[in-house]
């Protein structure tokens, strides 16, 4: 999906390969986080700081890295929907 397009990008950028690795990935049916995990990055990388509350969509998402110590952040496993959520997030900063 069109949203989703942001994420390919982002990870790729980050994990070092080719948009074509992650979206080969991708397609084989895994996750988001699978696919993050697997090219060696964690929920850490979608951490977007902002100010204030979040609200919906955000709020479950920044649950996750409020309720743990920033070490601890490589622990979390967010849902594709956080992580389509706070990429294009990242875009609108």
């Amino acid at each position: 999906p069109d949203e989703e397009l942001p994420v390919v990008f982002f990870v790729a950028e980050r994990a070092g390969v080719s948009p074509k690795a992650v979206i080969g990935f991708r397609l084989k049916g895994n996750s988001w986080m699978a696919v993050a995990l697997h090219f060696g990055l964690d929920a850490a990388i979608f951490y977007v700081p902002v100010k204030g509350q979040m609200g919906p969509p955000y709020g479950k998402a920044y649950g996750h890295f409020k309720n743990r110590p920033k070490k601890r952040w490589k622990e979390i496993r967010l849902n594709d929907t956080e992580i389509v959520d706070l990429v294009n997030l990242s875009h609108l900063r």
